[in-house]
């Protein structure tokens, strides 16, 4: 494997610690892990482990023991410690390759630097809190799509692509979408928390109103509330739902999917708002209905509420999006 990667033409080989070369918080190397560094040394390569890791002194020990060097920087996936690796050994991008097991961290980081990268499987169960319930999960949410775009391209499926698996179209896409659904999650979550805690009318919130009219005109839908400003997540939910749509139609349209013209627009335009509205009846219940049911502060319940909510609209829209609403006529 190291004989091949300089034969391919890299000469920097950038390593990730965690799970990677040694289990979490551990200091012992396998047997093939340091067989494989000597044979990358015997091969020419420069090796460089990159780490954000908060103890040094660790790093510095299994610095030490594998005999290469370390650099510890800003968190991956931020480009900095690939840059400040590629010119301390004064490495292109193209002759530079990255080794890690987080797909957000190790493998985009060397992505967004212009390097090629080689996903490895985790070492072990054992990691982080937040790697474990935030990373990992994300992580297996994509990677069955991943795969199967690779299949619908026809190619070799090599493991990972020389050009890296973040200039595929699908993954740009997944990217870019989720991008734009943060920032609609965000106007989203704005526009309620303003209508629903902050806003006023005739000195009390505009809640309360609104939720006394909402009990007034649907008392059979709404039979099961008691308190008004609990009704009035309902019109809250839809108009914010509302401003949220148009920011995902124009950004999705043109930055996502990358559709500049007027052609097929009237079609799209049909077949967007018939799936948004869709997908914001199942955000409107869904968010009510949590809403009413969790326990706790008020805003608690309604960040979880609206976040649920949220992320199942997002899977129904991003596939609604890519396989109706934006799909070119053939």
């Amino acid at each position: 494997m190291p004989s091949e990667i300089a034969a391919s033409g890299y000469k920097l080989v950038l390593l990730d610690v965690d799970n990677t070369l040694v289990p979490w918080r551990g200091e012992e190397f396998s047997p093939e892990v340091s067989a494989w560094v000597a044979d990358a040394k015997a091969a020419g390569l420069q090796l460089c482990i990159i780490s954000n890791t908060k103890r040094p002194e660790r790093l510095a020990r299994l610095s030490e023991i594998l005999g290469i060097e370390a650099m510890r920087g800003k968190f991956k996936p931020s480009r900095e410690m690939f840059l400040a690796a590629m010119k301390k050994f004064n490495s292109e991008p193209a002759q530079t390759l990255m080794i890690g097991d987080q797909l957000f961290t190790d493998i985009l980081g060397g992505n967004r630097s212009g390097i090629a990268t080689i996903w490895v499987r985790q070492m072990g169960e054992s990691e982080f809190a937040g790697t474990r319930h935030i990373s990992r999960r994300a992580e297996r949410l994509v990677t069955g799509r991943l795969y199967q775009a690779l299949k619908e391209e026809d190619d070799d499926l090599p493991i990972v692509p020389r050009e890296g698996i973040f200039q595929r179209r699908i993954v740009r896409q997944v990217m870019k979408f989720l991008i734009v659904g943060g920032s609609s999650f965000a106007i989203d979550m704005t526009i309620r928390f303003l209508l629903l805690r902050v806003a006023h009318w005739n000195g009390e919130l505009l809640a309360e109103p609104v939720g006394r009219w909402m009990l007034e005109h649907f008392p059979a839908a709404l039979s099961h509330i008691k308190e008004p400003a609990k009704a009035a997540v309902y019109p809250a939910a839809a108009l914010a739902g509302c401003i949220a749509i148009l920011n995902s139609f124009y950004w999705n349209r043109r930055w996502t999917f990358g559709i500049h013209g007027k052609d097929e627009m009237r079609q799209q335009v049909r077949r967007f708002f018939i799936l948004s509205i869709s997908v914001l009846i199942i955000n409107a219940l869904i968010s009510g209905s949590l809403n009413n049911v969790l326990p706790g502060h008020p805003n608690r319940s309604l960040f979880v509420a609206t976040f649920v909510a949220t992320a199942v609209g997002a899977v129904c829209n991003f596939l609604g999006q890519r396989l109706w609403a934006f799909r070119r006529a053939k």
